[in-house]
């Protein structure tokens, strides 16, 4: 995989859901991982207590004494584009250690290996779960790389040992130009890193570089309302608008049903006049598109539509994807990792299908000052169809707010009135005590989710109903 002299690898920020799949897969190939991490997370118990690993959560080398007994030429240090300022990744710079980014090591590895890769401003962490459920339930020998913890698996990776590798492609920084995949799957394009791209186009322009990377005679899998059209690659189209196109490459969805959190739905595939029908045990009109896109990665890889479908009778879904942590008759407790304008209208519209009849509080942490900053009015209008709005404060993740920026820009654009701006620290007990019956979906990609299962644990202990 690298350089035989290699034998260490340290992971800065080996806690995030891109890093710690990757960290994991180099444990799998023999490699002695070591790893900091400023928070102790899900990720960073796995490594100390199932793979007996070092991790450390002080940022300074002294807190890795092995450190110092490692040759430069046996050690390469991995470090995500989140992480912008580390006292340990300073001290590898200052000293000359290969440092590399994830992207580059992910790249690497994939470049070596039979790859399906996932892209799409939204829909590729559950794309991404969903294919691998489908190969995985299919005994289909391949290693995938997922954004999200599978509920299935209670992790985000899994391990084969063949030359078949499943990722997802992250459009931010531009990490998903290090790939050459053979198989690409582009579920939707959306302006979204602001802080990386200039406009919509500049976007698009990059998905459209990205695509250029498919490797000669790879299949590329679009939603066709991208209208992509290639002339020197196998195409599959998927959509879940009726239509009387038979064209040969098409996967059309049909006649979609709610019931009791389950989708019922239809779909034809290219020119068979057999009309398969499937249920999932997750919602939404954008899952469905989720669906018809892993069931076309899943049909050229040779599994049939009847395997298929059993598979996705046991799919549980992701967490942090409209994972509902607690229901009880009058009141539940949904968590949503939507961080972008677009994503959280496609949630509260399948919110609104399922409980038409239940009043709806969104409670949202926005993600980002630049995210913020470039798309607040956009954001407002996506948020106040609900029946309450709560918002609270910024989550920074990687950024410093240079330009003062709050999330009141987003609430103060909410026309309706039944708006409240809660600090963070004082949201659960505010929440908890104007209480009202109905849906209570906390929604953003920050930390608003320890929120909801601190509430969760409130009302279980308080018999809630």
């Amino acid at each position: 995989m690298l350089n035989k002299n290699i034998k260490y690898l340290f992971f800065v920020g080996i806690g995030g859901l891109g890093m710690s799949g990757l960290a994991q897969y180099c444990i799998y190939k023999k490699y002695t991982v070591l790893g900091y991490d400023l928070n102790d997370n899900f990720f960073t118990k796995l490594f100390k207590y199932k793979y007996k690993i070092i991790i450390t959560h002080i940022d300074n080398i002294l807190s890795i004494p092995l450190i110092s007994k490692i040759k430069k030429d046996e050690i390469i240090i991995i470090y995500t584009s989140a992480v912008k300022n580390s006292v340990i990744l300073n001290f590898f710079k200052k000293n000359q250690y290969k440092i590399i980014k994830r992207a580059e090591l992910l790249g690497i590895i994939s470049n070596k290996m039979f790859t399906i890769a996932v892209s799409g401003t939204h829909g590729k962490t559950t794309t991404s779960a969903i294919i691998s459920h489908i190969l995985k339930y299919n005994n289909y020998n391949f290693t995938s790389l997922v954004g999200g913890i599978m509920i299935n698996y209670n992790n985000n990776f899994l391990y084969g040992n063949s030359n078949i590798l499943l990722i997802e492609a992250d459009e931010y920084d531009k990490s998903f130009l290090y790939l050459n995949p053979n198989i690409i799957v582009i579920t939707s394009i959306g302006f979204d890193h602001s802080d990386i791209y200039k406009n919509y186009e500049d976007v698009f322009n990059n998905f459209l570089l990205f695509i250029d990377n498919l490797r000669l005679g790879g299949l590329l899998v679009l939603n066709n309302k991208l209208k992509i059209k290639f002339d020197n690659q196998i195409i599959y189209e998927y959509n879940n608008v009726f239509t009387s196109d038979k064209s040969y490459n098409k996967i059309i969805g049909y006649d979609m049903l709610y019931n009791n959190n389950i989708t019922y739905f239809s779909y034809k595939i290219f020119n068979i006049k057999t009309l398969f029908k499937a249920k999932i045990n997750i919602p939404g009109t954008y899952n469905i598109n989720n669906c018809l896109a892993a069931i076309s990665v899943s049909y050229y890889l040779g599994i049939s539509p009847i395997k298929i479908n059993n598979a996705l009778l046991s799919f549980k879904g992701v967490k942090r994807r409209f994972e509902i942590l607690f229901q009880k008759n009058n009141i539940t407790i949904i968590h949503d990792y939507a961080h972008h304008y677009e994503a959280i209208s496609e949630v509260l519209k399948t919110l609104k299908n399922i409980y038409y009849k239940k009043y709806i509080t969104i409670v949202f942490q926005p993600h980002l000052y630049s995210r913020t900053k470039d798309f607040f009015s956009l954001f407002a209008n996506s948020l106040e169809k609900a029946d309450r709005i709560i918002i609270t404060d910024i989550y920074p993740a990687r950024e410093i707010n240079i330009h003062k920026i709050s999330s009141l820009l987003i609430f103060d654009q909410i026309k309706n009135k039944n708006k409240y701006h809660i600090k963070y620290n004082e949201l659960l007990n505010f929440i908890y005590k104007n209480n009202k019956n109905g849906v209570i979906l906390f929604i953003g990609a920050g930390n608003i989710d320890i929120v909801a299962k601190k509430l969760v644990k409130i009302f279980i202990e308080n018999n809630v109903d």
